[in-house]
């Protein structure tokens, strides 16, 4: 049987739902606590800097590049992998 048979699919796409808000609230209580960032984040928030551009906006547009930059190495794009790059920066933006 597959890993994503039909039963056990609901409860997977609620968990990385969750999970991808979650991880991304727990970004922004880091960053606005100023207790420190991991190194993807302090990349987005020296970008945010330098461009009229929120937080949340600058994380979705980095994860986007990054993805682009998977083209030529053609590395397949999983659903969780897109979720996560543009699921982080809204719910970061909290």
């Amino acid at each position: 049987m597959s890993r994503f048979s039909g039963r056990r699919l609901p409860r997977r796409f609620a968990q990385l739902f969750i999970g991808v808000f979650l991880y991304g609230v727990g970004i922004a209580f880091m960053v606005r606590g100023a207790i420190g960032a991991a190194p993807w984040d302090v990349l987005t928030q020296g970008i945010t800097r330098h461009v009229p551009l929120s937080f949340g906006t600058v994380t979705i547009l980095v994860s986007i590049v990054v993805l682009l930059l998977w083209i030529p190495i053609k590395q397949k794009l999983g659903f969780g992998t897109v979720v996560n790059a543009l699921g982080v920066g809204p719910s970061g933006s909290c």
